[in-house]
């Protein structure tokens, strides 16, 4: 079986070996892409991780390779947060977990930007977070 990657998703980085490299182009191309660009550093892409909320809750969405980056594992974490059935994206609650990552992950990787999605209209169905297996 063959894995298809969608490389019109991915970040467009810059290598020493590459040779010079307009920064501002490379920002603005990534931009264009809907990649988050620190104009301090732009050849460097910070994630743009979810942010779910219900009425009575908040869990950060994070892959697990950049909880891996970070330092973490999904041991790291309490029972109060879930994993998806893969295991391959942790939803870590807002309380305790989501600040432990983002402290681990600004300390040793940079920094990442947040979406907020919003699971509370009237009508809807409980947050599918909900449903998971927890972490624990």
């Amino acid at each position: 079986m063959t894995t298809r990657i969608d490389l019109t998703k991915m970040p467009i980085v810059a290598k020493p070996e590459d040779g010079p490299v307009d920064a501002g182009a490379l920002a603005m191309v990534n931009r264009a892409m809907g990649h988050t660009v620190d104009d301090a550093e732009p050849f460097r892409v910070r994630p743009v991780l979810k942010f779910h909320i219900d009425p009575g809750h908040g869990w950060l969405e994070v892959p697990l390779a950049l909880v891996i980056a970070a330092g973490l594992t999904a041991e790291s974490f309490s029972r109060y947060s879930y994993r998806d059935r893969d295991g391959d994206t942790l939803y870590l609650e807002e309380d305790c977990d989501a600040a432990k990552f983002d402290t681990a992950y600004r300390q040793t990787v940079g920094q990442f930007t947040h979406t907020a999605v919003h699971h509370d209209k009237p009508g809807d169905p409980e947050c599918f977070i909900r449903s998971l297996p927890r972490i624990r």
